[in-house]
């Protein structure tokens, strides 16, 4: 699979800057965990093998579902993952964990559907879930995207749990189309200083595919009531302008020149210097099949894509990543498609070396 480096004209933009040096860490922006992803395996009996390719999480071959959408979180050493379980009509988020880096899977147990936010409408297609567990007394939350089953995805909403289990949806909308976007989507969440950050995936009125950045504050007066403030900070990753430069340093059409999607952001500390950095896994597309890039940011508002982008090796439609870091090694889950009902969700992992930063 050729590898790309934006260029214009003979120089490389700043836009498309490398991740970090040889050692990676320090000052420098993450190459660990990024390069190389081994997909995991299974035989027949569902143990990891060495050769072909599998998912570790997929319906049952007569169910009529497709699952979607995976996000994860480390708790105490193990995988919790949420994902969108679809029935062709509508689509409901459920939970599972994973106390084996990612190879089996607990059954798969509700977390949320239309039945649970029913503020929001009826019949409502639930999807692309986005986890964030409870840390210190907080809330575990789970942003989603949703809309009206076979309809445009209309709005982004957020549940919230005390224990990651029993789900209640907020009331309103959390984040609705604003300005030129026609459509929001495919949200990701994390807690940082300055709030509660989201990053989502926004169609353009002019049709483009981008990732944009929204922060909610709190603020609390003399009476506990809570009065919440969204401030969105536009767009921090877009379709690149510039051709690319493959890896035998010939100028190649970018590999996401015709959208960005589906982003998942994690806040990382550098071990090197305990300072942070943003990484970002996405969707790419150069047409109707997707792949799967990097990038990294100092302040989450400017990204460094990394130079040789996509990172998953594969000829596959893949989509939707997650990237977690447990028991010392990366895990990289992502929906994979393949053709007719062949689609799951695939994980692949990073054994390489001590990591720069850990989240």
């Amino acid at each position: 699979m050729a590898r790309w480096m934006c260029v214009a004209a003979a120089l490389v933009l700043a836009a498309c800057a490398t991740e970090g040096g040889a050692e990676g860490g320090s000052s420098e922006l993450p190459n660990r965990g990024v390069q190389p992803y081994v997909p995991v395996s299974l035989d027949d009996d569902g143990d990891p093998e060495t050769e072909g390719v599998s998912w570790v999480l997929r319906p049952a071959a007569d169910s009529g579902e497709t699952w979607t959408a995976p996000s994860a979180v480390v708790v105490d050493d193990v995988v919790v993952l949420a994902f969108a379980i679809s029935d062709g009509t509508t689509s409901r988020i459920v939970i599972s964990r994973s106390d084996d880096l990612g190879v089996t899977w607990s059954t798969p147990q509700a977390a949320l559907d239309a039945s649970g936010a029913p503020e929001l409408g009826d019949e409502l297609a639930l999807t692309s879930p986005a986890l964030l567990a409870g840390q210190a007394g907080a809330q575990w939350l789970l942003a989603f995207e949703y809309g009206q089953a076979g309809a445009t995805r209309e709005a982004i909403g957020l549940a919230r749990s005390a224990d990651g289990v029993t789900w209640t949806a907020d009331t309103e909308a959390w984040i609705t189309p604003k300005g030129d976007e026609t459509e929001v989507a495919a949200p990701s969440i994390l807690r940082t200083a300055r709030g509660l950050e989201v990053f989502y995936e926004a169609t353009l009125d002019d049709g483009r595919r981008v990732v944009r950045r929204a922060i909610e504050t709190v603020e609390t007066d003399d009476e506990g009531n809570e009065r919440r403030t969204l401030l969105r900070s536009g767009t921090v990753l877009a379709p690149p302008a510039v051709d690319c430069i493959d890896e035998f340093t010939e100028v190649e059409p970018c590999w996401d020149r015709l959208g960005v999607a589906q982003p998942e952001v994690r806040l990382a500390t550098r071990r090197a210097d305990g300072s942070q950095v943003y990484r970002m896994w996405y969707t790419g597309f150069a047409g109707s099949r997707g792949n799967l890039g990097f990038a990294a940011s100092e302040d989450g508002q400017t990204w460094s894509r990394f130079p040789i982008n996509p990172v998953v090796d594969t000829t596959n439609d893949v989509a939707e990543p997650t990237n977690v870091f447990v028991g010392g090694t990366y895990l990289l889950m992502y929906f994979d498609y393949r053709s007719g009902d062949e689609v799951g969700l695939s994980l692949a992992i990073n054994e390489l070396g001590a990591p720069s930063e850990v989240f």
